[in-house]
C-alpha cells in the first residue's frame, strides 16, 4: 500500500509539469505605516509554452485599502521599488523575461519591495502572464492572495475614529499632533541624522578602544585553526533532530519536508563539493554522475520529488511514509559518507569551543 501511494504522488508531480504556477509571496503580512515589505513574484511554465507579457497592472490595481470603520474600498497610498516605477513599464515584453530552466519547466522570479502610507487590510494579486498559441486545456494554479495588515500608534487609529466617512491621510492628518505626521509621510535623509550622529560616535568610539587594548597587549597570541568536522557529522545531528521534532505528527508536513531536503542538500554540497543548494533535481543527479552508485541516485531523487509534492502541490503524505523517507535520508547519508576513522566528536567540540572563545576575545 505504501508504494502504491509512493506512485500515485510521483504521478501527480508528473502531471503538473505542464501546468503554469503563478504565484506571489510578502515577506511579512503585518506592518507598520511607512515600512517597506519585500514582494516575490514566481511563474513556473512548461519549457515548450511561450511566454509574450507579464501584466502587472492587475497587481497594482488589486492594491486597494479597506476602510476598517466604514468598510469601503479605494485606491491605496503605496510606492513600489523594483523593476517598474510607474504605469509606462507595468507590462514586462516577453524578451525582456529572463527564464531559468528547471527540469522540464523554466521559471521567473521577480522581487520588488512595496512601501504602503496608509493603514487597513490590502491584498495583493499576482500578474498575469500572457501566452502564445497557448493550449485551450491549459491550467494556470495561482496561490492563495496574501493579506497585508498595516498599523500604526494610538494617536493614528483615534484619529480614524474621529473621522469615520473618510480614510483620506489629509483629513486625518489634520487631527494628528504635529510631530506624529512623520509616521506616516516618506521620510528624508535628513529624519535620520540623530541616528547617523549616534552611529558615527560608536564607530569612533570603537576604533579608540580597539587602538587603545592593541597598544596595551604586548603578548603574541596564536590563532586557533577552525577544527573541521565530515559533512554526514552535521546531516545525522539536523536528521536526529527532525526525528525529535516529528513536524509531520503536527500538521507541519511542508516545514518538515523542507528541513529534511534542505539538509540532504547541505550534505551533498559538504560531502561532494557541488552547488546543491541552489540546483534543481535534473542537476543535482548530473553533478553526481559518477559520485554515487544508481541505487543511491534512485533514493535521493525519490526523497526530493516527494518533497517537492509536499511543498508545491500541496500532498500530504501518511505519517508511515513521512517517516520513511526520514529513515531513506539517514540510509543515503550513511551510504555516501566519507570514511572518517580518525573522527572524534569529543575532541571536536573541546577545539571548536575553544576556537569561538579565542575569537569571541579578539572581537
Amino acid at each position: 500500500m505504501r508504494h502504491i501511494l509512493v506512485i500515485i504522488l510521483v504521478s501527480m508531480h508528473l502531471v503538473g509539469l505542464s501546468q503554469v504556477v503563478n504565484t506571489i509571496i510578502v515577506s511579512n503580512d503585518s506592518i507598520l505605516v511607512g515600512d517597506p515589505v519585500m514582494v516575490l513574484y514566481k511563474l513556473q511554465v512548461p519549457t515548450e509554452l511561450n511566454v509574450s507579457s507579464i501584466d502587472y497592472q492587475i497587481m497594482v490595481d488589486s492594491l486597494q485599502a479597506t476602510n476598517m470603520v466604514a468598510g469601503t474600498k479605494k485606491k491605496a497610498d503605496a510606492d513600489f521599488e523594483g523593476r517598474f516605477t510607474s504605469a509606462e513599464n507595468y507590462r514586462l515584453k516577453g524578451s525582456e523575461i529572463n527564464f531559468r530552466p528547471n527540469g522540464t519547466n523554466k521559471v521567473y522570479i521577480d522581487t520588488f519591495m512595496l512601501t504602503l502610507y496608509q493603514t487597513g487590510s490590502f491584498t495583493l494579486q499576482p500578474p498575469i502572464p500572457n501566452f502564445l498559441a497557448a493550449p485551450e486545456d491549459l491550467e494556470i494554479i495561482t496561490s492563495e492572495f496574501p493579506q497585508i495588515v498595516v498599523g500604526v500608534t494610538s494617536y493614528f487609529l483615534e484619529a480614524i475614529q474621529a473621522n469615520k466617512d473618510s480614510m483620506s491621510l489629509e483629513v486625518i492628518k489634520e487631527q494628528m499632533a504635529p510631530n506624529v505626521v512623520n509616521i506616516y509621510t516618506k521620510k528624508k535623509p535628513s529624519d535620520y541624522w540623530i541616528y547617523f550622529l549616534l552611529l558615527g560616535l560608536a564607530i569612533l568610539g570603537a576604533i579608540i578602544y580597539w587602538f587603545i587594548k592593541s597598544r596595551q597587549s604586548k603578548q603574541q597570541i596564536v590563532l586557533l585553526e577552525k577544527p573541521e568536522a565530515p559533512a554526514h557529522y552535521f546531516a545525522n545531528k539536523k536528521l536526529t533532530q527532525l526525528r525529535k521534532e516529528e513536524l509531520w505528527k503536527v500538521g507541519k508536513d511542508k516545514e518538515y519536508q523542507t528541513q529534511l531536503t534542505y539538509s540532504i542538500r547541505e550534505y551533498l554540497e559538504n560531502r561532494f563539493d557541488i552547488k546543491a543548494l541552489e540546483s534543481t533535481t535534473e542537476e543535482l543527479k548530473a553533478s553526481l554522475t559518477g559520485k554515487v552508485t544508481a541505487e543511491q541516485e534512485s533514493m535521493l531523487v525519490e526523497i526530493l520529488q516527494i518533497a517537492d509534492l509536499v511543498k508545491f502541490a500541496k500532498a500530504k503524505p501518511s505519517e508511515d511514509i513521512n517517516e520513511s523517507f526520514l529513515t531513506k535520508a539517514y540510509d543515503f547519508v550513511k551510504s555516501t559518507q566519507e570514511n572518517s576513522p580518525d573522527f572524534d566528536e569529543q575532541d571536536y567540540l573541546r577545539r571548536l569551543n575553544a576556537y569561538l572563545d579565542q575569537q569571541k576575545k579578539l572581537g
